[in-house]
């Protein structure tokens, strides 16, 4: 039996000469998919390499040997105008989503990260102009997400440096960006303010990997 979901792609890896896997994030979760073959004819096929693409995905229930849902077709959701034309955009994305799967299960069950993704990712393919504020308050919604912002009052755990990170980010949080023009007065640069939040995550353990993406926005938000 067949069903359709609509679904980001967080990443795409080939697995023969014409077929791909694709892990995205869905409504339900995160979701593994294998694609067995691409079809020219279809043009949503090109895009499957650009992070945080929205696709329509039907697949049948049934897992493949390779214990991933069989995708049957696949659709643009929403036509990727600034994530496949513009380089910032892309790197933005390319962020997000390597924040999604280094911070979360890859049999995550959940629907709250899905609608903070669809709100940003919506935002970041119609914005030309990016607010410097941007992946600040999109990392201030996942630090919500994780629970660390309603644990930073009483937390023994994080020493000053990070506290006045977290006043921050919660600022950010509760202050939530509704124009491509809204540029916000920040204490550091975004980038600085950017890096101590990967600090912090990774001296909680929360995070355990570099984040190869974060070296690429140094170029811009530095």
């Amino acid at each position: 039996m067949n069903k359709t979901a609509k679904a980001f792609i967080l990443y795409s890896i080939p697995y023969t000469k014409k077929s791909y896997i694709i892990h995205s994030l869905t409504p339900m979760g995160r979701i593994s998919f294998f694609l067995p073959s691409i079809s020219h004819k279809n043009k949503s096929y090109q895009y499957i390499k650009i992070p945080l693409i929205n696709v329509e995905i039907t697949y049948n229930e049934l897992t493949t040997r390779q214990h991933l849902y069989r995708i049957e077709q696949m659709y643009l959701y929403s036509f990727p105008e600034m994530l496949s034309d513009h380089v910032l955009h892309g790197a933005v994305a390319s962020f997000m989503a390597e924040i999604i799967v280094k911070l979360t299960p890859q049999d995550l069950y959940d629907t709250q990260l899905y609608d903070i993704v669809s709100s940003f990712a919506e935002k970041l393919n119609k914005w030309e102009k990016i607010p410097n504020t941007f992946i600040l308050s999109f990392m201030a919604n996942i630090l919500d997400y994780l629970g660390i912002l309603s644990r930073k009052n009483y937390s023994t755990e994080a020493i000053p440096r990070y506290e006045s990170l977290l006043n921050t980010m919660e600022y950010l949080y509760l202050r939530p960006i509704n124009s491509p023009d809204e540029d916000i007065s920040l204490p550091s640069t975004p980038y600085h303010l950017l890096n101590l939040t990967i600090q912090y995550l990774q001296s909680q353990d929360i995070l355990t990997s570099e984040v190869k993406s974060l070296k690429v926005l140094r170029e811009v938000f530095y």
